[in-house]
């Protein structure tokens, strides 16, 4: 472990593993209090463990391939950077972006967009994917992947406002889900026990179900198609009312 120009490396040598067990004040911040030059983590082939209760600050991780980080604390971050793998049951806030080019393995975690500026959202599987309220600013999903939700989808409203260029939105949960009102691109629901909306959505290109979809009476859902698509089959008509159940 060295501190080189403003960035703590770690460097794999025989298996080299670090397990983050201090607390609040953890080794990392520690090395922060003492020599406030500590502005990024850069993670080279080695183990990082961040156990519960464990609160890491920084400008910038960068979890570099052969790398592996487990977080179990609360991990502050302007930017995220994982070509490695990220596991862990713990909290991630990142306040400009997250990038994936590894694994990211969500566990029970929450990973919160906090930032009071633009935002993408990384096309990973979620357990949590919560976007906070911090005024003015628009949340971008990408134009292609997938965004998987495996619990809950917190939307924040406001002056927030969301870009979906094409990206598809995943619900693939193993309890029931909730679907909050949004305009989506493309919808996938992968859920066996169900999923319910939760307000008026529309879905302008892509809906997929594969298990229960519940639309409570007071709410619409939308499909629409672009130039050639078109609908297989329902048994609804324009003006029907949809019961629950």
């Amino acid at each position: 472990m060295t501190l080189e120009n403003n960035i703590l490396k770690f460097v794999s040598e025989n298996n080299f593993r670090i397990k983050i067990v201090f607390g609040y004040c953890s080794l990392i911040s520690i090395l922060f209090c003492c020599n406030s030059k500590a502005q990024i983590i850069s993670n080279n082939g080695a183990f990082l463990s961040a156990t519960m209760g464990t609160v890491i600050g920084t400008d910038s991780i960068f979890n570099n391939p052969a790398s592996s980080l487990i977080n179990d604390g609360i991990l502050n971050s302007f930017t995220i950077n994982n070509a490695g793998n990220i596991q862990g049951n713990g909290t991630y806030n990142v306040s400009k972006r997250f990038s994936n080019s590894g694994t990211f393995t969500p566990g029970t975690s929450s990973v919160n967009y906090t930032s009071s500026g633009d935002q993408i959202i990384a096309t990973v599987n979620y357990y949590d994917l919560n976007i906070t309220p911090t005024g003015s600013r628009v949340l971008t999903f990408p134009s292609t992947g997938i965004i998987g939700v495996a619990n809950v989808l917190s939307l924040a409203g406001g002056g927030t406002t969301y870009s979906s260029d094409g990206s598809t939105l995943n619900f693939n949960g193993t309890s029931n889900q909730s679907i909050p009102a949004f305009p989506f691109t493309n919808l996938q629901v992968d859920n066996a026990v169900g999923a319910t909306f939760s307000g008026t959505s529309t879905v302008s290109d892509v809906l997929k179900v594969n298990g229960l979809v519940d639309v409570p009476p007071q709410n619409i859902v939308s499909v629409s198609f672009p130039l050639g698509g078109y609908l297989k089959h329902t048994t609804l008509l324009p003006g029907m009312h949809v019961s629950k159940g």
